[in-house]
């Protein structure tokens, strides 16, 4: 069953996290819940879905609906981005990019 997300008010590592992969990675929120499997987006969404996971207590259900999605795709994007972490130090690097921002983004 698909949890359907309902927008709510944000908390602060949820902008934090929306920030950082748009910095990141240059793709919006918006573009992440589009259904579309153009490499750049599931890149960018696998990368939102790891950092919700690592930075909130929503559970794979809630985030994954937080992205039209279920929550296998929540736990599949969890492997593939610790897999692209330790592969390729490019991948690495992203997410260390994408942790020191949501950190400094959290202290505002």
């Amino acid at each position: 069953m698909k949890t359907v997300y309902k927008p709510q008010a944000m908390t602060k590592a949820e902008r934090a996290i929306e920030n950082a992969v748009l910095h990141i990675t240059g793709k919006s929120f918006d573009e992440l819940r589009n259904p579309t499997r153009k490499r750049e987006i599931v890149e960018a969404r696998q990368m939102a879905m790891y950092l919700y996971k690592k930075h909130t207590k929503f559970s794979t259900p809630v985030i994954g609906g937080k992205f039209g999605r279920d929550h296998a795709t929540v736990l599949h994007a969890q492997k593939v981005m610790k897999q692209l972490a330790s592969a390729y130090p490019a991948y690495m690097t992203k997410l260390m990019d994408a942790e020191a921002y949501i950190n400094n983004w959290k202290k505002l």
